[in-house]
């Protein structure tokens, strides 16, 4: 699939809304989260009006913030707890920083597939690693009275 096509396919916009189906059932993960979600969709909205480049600098900023503060505290609470899991959830956390990264230096080199592919991988992201992996530790730390 070339580029001119990954624009003109259509986004699952349901994707990026908040559900209870992503909840891990600890209320300050799932508010974070929730803002994820909506930094996420707000982004979804920018691209769809034709506010592409601003969104995207903006997105990249608040999902740099995001990561920093939000990883940090989530790998904490799975440290606290022994999550056995933890090492591969820290790797995860850094594939995704890393990614990030990357998403960056193009988009200030001014790649213009970057919206785009920033979206799809902010779509599979959500799926992949919030309906699994974090799925996965909210269970583990609900089972030891984690709310």
């Amino acid at each position: 699939m070339d580029q001119e096509e990954l624009r003109d396919m259509p986004i699952a916009t349901s994707a990026f809304h908040w559900r209870e189906s992503y909840s891990v059932n600890i209320e300050e993960l799932d508010q974070h989260r929730q803002k994820l979600f909506m930094v996420i969709s707000d982004f979804n909205d920018g691209l769809s009006s034709g506010k592409g480049h601003v969104a995207t600098y903006v997105v990249l900023q608040q999902l740099s913030e995001f990561a920093q503060s939000y990883f940090a505290k989530e790998e904490a609470l799975m440290a606290k707890h022994c999550f056995l899991g933890l090492i591969t959830h820290r790797v995860e956390h850094h594939e995704f920083t890393e990614k990030l990264a990357r998403f960056k230096r193009e988009f200030r080199n001014g790649k213009s597939d970057v919206p785009v592919q920033l979206l799809l991988y902010l779509q599979s992201w959500l799926r992949d690693h919030i309906l699994a992996s974090d799925k996965a530790c909210g269970g583990y730390l609900n089972a030891r009275g984690v709310k």
